[in-house]
């Protein structure tokens, strides 16, 4: 009898502490996880990219270029909110501007249009200009 209460007070104390690590009542969102840049289409000019990771994990997102010989990567935080087919890209104040094309941002708040999202595919686009993730 003494076993089956410690067995019980056991898989009750992991249950609730699993269940304690999720939001928006377990939904973690679209958008969740690792996705690498794969293209970047402009005017009909494809760009193929392999170093680029956008990272989204509740409302943070981190960008990182990851390159052979750099350690460590080259990571720049934020946050976001998607909304619709809308996704809003707010980057940290004291980040340097010099460095945003790399990630294909030109100013610290984005809007961009989330023209398709799926489990495996990601195409973001503002105005002419389009970004193809895959989820890594």
């Amino acid at each position: 009898m003494q076993v089956r209460k410690y067995i019980f007070l056991g898989i009750f104390s992991v249950s609730s502490f699993l269940g304690g690590c999720t939001q928006n009542d377990g939904h973690i969102g679209d958008l969740w996880g690792k996705w690498q840049l794969r293209q970047i289409i402009q005017d009909g000019n494809t760009q193929n990219v392999d170093t680029i990771f956008y990272n989204f994990q509740n409302d943070i997102i981190s960008l990182q270029r990851l390159l052979l010989n750099a350690n460590p990567p080259e990571v720049l935080y934020g946050q976001f909110v998607h909304e619709g087919d809308s996704l809003f890209i707010y980057m940290r104040d004291e980040l340097n501007d010099d460095r945003m094309p790399l990630f294909g941002l030109n100013s610290r708040e984005s809007r961009l249009k989330v023209s398709e999202l799926t489990s495996k595919k990601l195409i973001l686009n503002y105005k002419d200009l389009f970004w193809i993730l895959r989820k890594y």
